[in-house]
This record gives structure tokens, sequence and C-alpha cells, in this order.
């Protein structure tokens, strides 16, 4: 009687879950379809401005603020997708010119407390090296997050159109990207 009634449920679940898997299907997987996007903008020579002891580039774009660091001019693009979007990013940059300065750009100053003395500006290891900064041309920077109560893919898009050599003080400029 054990042996019938064993057999009876080890059958009764087996059938249950054959008439599970018999709902079951492979849902198509969804074509998409490859979109580009293009964007090309165009950038003026840099003005710059005297003010003192050092100089700034007065092109009326936000500007970068690292301590110690030159200050420097960028322009952002944002962009928002849906989640899942797949974005590959490739950019160019077009002519660039370069241009000899006759002060240095001044550096982003140190952050002082209330109460203390005033703080003199330091220029920082980026004055004592031969490199160009910003390193990069166009930084693109990936988040997700919510926007208008969806869910989005956020693709910030940092361009430097003018980088600065303290060492050499002059500064490189793109016309185009």
């Amino acid at each position: 009687m054990k042996k019938i009634l064993a057999i009876l449920v080890i059958s009764l679940f087996f059938g249950s879950a054959w008439a599970g898997m018999t709902g079951f299907h492979v849902m198509p997987k969804e074509t998409t379809v490859a979109k580009t996007i293009e964007k090309t903008f165009t950038f003026s020579p840099p003005t710059i401005q005297d003010i003192g002891k050092y100089a700034i580039i007065a092109n009326g774009y936000k500007s970068t603020m690292e301590q110690g660091y030159p200050i420097m001019p960028y322009k952002v693009e944002v962009m928002r997708f849906p989640v899942g979007t797949k974005i590959k990013f490739e950019y160019n940059v077009g002519e660039t010119n370069e241009m000899k300065l006759d002060k240095k750009i001044m550096p982003y100053p140190h952050v002082v407390t209330l109460g203390s003395p005033k703080n003199e500006l330091t220029e920082g290891a980026v004055y004592k090296e031969d490199t160009f900064y910003p390193e990069k041309w166009i930084e693109p920077r990936y988040t997700v997050g919510l926007y208008n109560g969806k869910r989005v893919v956020t693709l910030s898009v940092f361009m430097h159109p003018y980088r600065y050599n303290a060492v050499r003080n002059e500064i490189e400029y793109a016309k185009q990207m």
C-alpha cells in the first residue's frame, strides 16, 4: 500500500511538472536597429584676459575647479537613453592650433576656512610637468538614474576645447569636435 501511495505521489509530482513545462516557450529575441547620433561643436580661439600675476581664458564656458590646477573652460553635452541601451562612443578632434602666452593661466585656489589667513594661489604639480591639462580633449561619463520618473542611462560628454601646458606656457585649442 505504501508503494502504491509513493508511486501515486511521485507520478502526480512529475505530471504537474510536465504540465507546467508544456506551457513553456522561448520568447523571440527582440530585433534592434543601430542608430547613430552625430553632433559637431565649433569653438572660437581662446580669449585671454589679464588679471595681474596670471591670466584666464574668458570664453564664457564652465570652468574646471581642481585645487592647484589651471582654471580651464569646458563644455558639457548631456544625452539620455532608455536603460539597456548599448552605447558606443567615438569622437574626433578637428584641426588644432597653439598659442603662446605672456602669463601663466591662473590656478584654482585652495579651500580656506573661515577665520584663516587669506590663501595665496599655489601652483600644483601640473605646472612643473611638460604635459597638457586637461589630459584628454573629451571625457564621456555614464550614469544610470531616474529622469522624469523613468530609468535612464545618462551620457555626459565633457569637452575641453582648450588645453594648457605650463612648462611651455602655451595653449593648444581645437576649432571643432
